[in-house]
Formats: C-alpha cells, structure tokens, sequence
C-alpha cells in the first residue's frame, strides 16, 4: 500500500498507464517545471524538458485565455502529425501533461485522465 504522497502519485499515474494504452508519457509538474511525479514509456522523452514544456504550455495557455476575457483554464490540446499532447491546469500550483499517439481516441483518453486529476487532487 502507498504510504507517502510521492507513492500515492505514482499509484495513480501507473493506474493511468494501464487503463489508457495510448499514453506514452504522463507528467505532473508545478506550475514551474518541476516535476512532482511521472510516467513515461516513451524513453526518447526527456523528462526535465516534458515538465518544463508543461509548465510553459500551461502558462501561456492561461495568459491567452486570461487576454481573451474567458474564465480560467481547464486545458489545453495539441494535435501534431506525431502525436498528441494535452496539459491541464490543476488549481494555481499544478499542471498534468499527457502525450498520446497519434491514433489515440482523444475522448476516452480525456476521461481517464481526467478521473486520474480528481484522484490527484485528493491526494494533494
């Protein structure tokens, strides 16, 4: 059993990890880019520059929506020919981003990713 709040995130990404076969990596990181846990099956994935990149998508995410008079941020999708990468604003302090391949079904991927953030919160 999980014992520490770095080990119940873990839980929790893994528990992501096999419920959506489409994710090569998962990662929660500040609002700076730092990173508070992760998942990556993808090894060519730097992790350092994954939460950085979450961390800069986020905020300019929220500054945009912020400049267009529209409420707070929920999250923010990306579609590439390689693939597909969402970050989610989580309160003032976090930010969880997912990459998927290019021929995931983004709506069942956002479920369960979106069931796994409830389960982030309530840990944090």
């Amino acid at each position: 059993m999980a014992d520490t709040v770095i080990e119940k995130l873990n839980v929790i990404m893994n528990h992501l990890d096999s419920k959506v076969d489409c994710i090569r990596g998962v990662v929660l990181s500040t609002r700076d880019g730092l990173e508070i846990a992760s998942f990556i099956k993808d090894l060519d994935l730097n992790v350092q520059l994954v939460n950085a990149m979450c961390a800069s998508i986020v905020g300019l995410s929220n500054r945009a929506v912020s400049r267009l008079g529209m409420s707070s941020l929920s999250k923010t999708v990306i579609f590439t020919t390689d693939g597909i990468a969402i970050a989610y604003s989580i309160g003032d302090a976090m930010a969880l981003f997912c990459i998927l391949d290019q021929d995931a079904n983004v709506g069942l991927a956002m479920i369960e990713i979106e069931n796994a953030i409830e389960k982030i919160q309530a840990v944090m």
